[in-house]
C-alpha cells in the first residue's frame, strides 16, 4: 500500500469518526490489491443512520484526497444478507480514537 493511500485512508477514518464513531469502515478494491497505483479508494461504510452517511459523503467528495473515492454504504442488514465483505475480501479501516 503505497504512501498516498495511507494517507488517504488516516483522512477518511479521522473525518468518519467526526461523523459517527460508530460508522463501521472497509477498504476494498485496487487500493488493497494494487502494488504501486490504485485506481482509487473503495470504501465500504457499514452504518444505522442513514443521515451519517450523507453527511460523511458530503466531507469526503470535498476532503483534500488524492485518489478518487468510491463510496459504497449498506446496513448490517444489506451486508450480511449480501455478504459484501466476504466477497471483495474487504479489511475493516480502524477509526482514529479522539
Amino acid at each position: 500500500m503505497g504512501i498516498a493511500v495511507e494517507r488517504d485512508l488516516r483522512v477518511v477514518a479521522e473525518i468518519a469518526r467526526t461523523c459517527d464513531p460508530g460508522l463501521e469502515l472497509y477498504v476494498f478494491g485496487s487500493a488493497l490489491t494494487a502494488t504501486e497505483h490504485p485506481d482509487d479508494l473503495d470504501i465500504l461504510v457499514i452504518y444505522r443512520d442513514a443521515r451519517h452517511v450523507d453527511h460523511l459523503r458530503q466531507l469526503l467528495y470535498t476532503a483534500d484526497l488524492d485518489l478518487p473515492l468510491d463510496l459504497v454504504a449498506l446496513t448490517p442488514e444489506e451486508e450480511t444478507h449480501y455478504r459484501f465483505i466476504a466477497r471483495t475480501g474487504a479489511v475493516r479501516l480502524r477509526l482514529a480514537s479522539a
